[in-house]
């Protein structure tokens, strides 16, 4: 979700890997191939544990916020077979990124 918000060293590159995807997707419709930014936010891995482990305040982040591995696979599989060309599971994520992209950077 960082590549939607301004946030300091994470943002540029996550930006442009976001926007290289879009403009792939558009530029190969038609052809058979698709190209999906997968957006997930906070995903239930190795890394966040130890990210959890190292810095307490992240255990205070709530259930919902933070998606299964599972789920995120199967929303990037599913979205890939529909052609989708961005892919950001929930509904308070796709809020936050819909808000993030109409306010000034």
């Amino acid at each position: 979700m960082a590549a939607f918000q301004p946030v300091p060293t994470l943002a540029t590159y996550k930006a442009y890997v976001l926007s290289l995807s879009e403009s792939l997707a558009e530029e190969l419709k038609g052809t058979g191939i698709t190209v999906a930014a997968l957006c997930p936010g906070i995903t239930a891995t190795a890394m966040m544990e130890k990210a959890t482990q190292a810095n307490a305040k992240l255990q205070h982040i709530p259930g919902f916020l933070i998606d299964e591995v599972a789920d995120v696979a199967h929303a990037a599989f599913e979205a890939t077979q529909r052609g989708d060309a961005i892919v950001v599971l929930g509904a308070i994520k796709q809020g936050a990124m819909i808000a993030s992209r109409a306010a000034p950077k």
